[in-house]
């Protein structure tokens, strides 16, 4: 992760920042019988797509599918493998 900070220091003029988060909802067709579980806050069905890169553009870590209601959930997730990049592992798989 140090590497990274670097790069995000000389390439961006960004101190101490190891990765870059954006998120979408994706709007999706809601299965049959799945009542609200992909009813998101913005009125729509969708599933979250979370993503973080580091200074060169390169995805570290991606999570698609998380119901659209649950998008809180992905950054729990994410909060997991924080923590995994702070120990120098890649982060493994993490279920709801």
């Amino acid at each position: 992760m140090e590497d990274i900070q670097v790069g995000f220091h000389h390439r961006w003029n960004f101190p101490g920042c190891c990765g870059a988060i954006d998120g979408k909802h994706v709007v999706i067709q809601a299965p049959p019988n799945c009542g609200s579980e992909y009813y998101n806050y913005k009125g729509t069905n969708s599933l979250v797509l979370l993503a973080v890169v580091d200074h060169d553009y390169c995805f570290k870590y991606v999570d698609i599918g998380s119901y659209g209601r649950n998008s809180t959930v992905v950054f729990s997730k994410l909060s997991h493998c924080i923590q995994c990049w702070k120990m120098g592992h890649y982060c493994q798989k993490v279920d709801s």
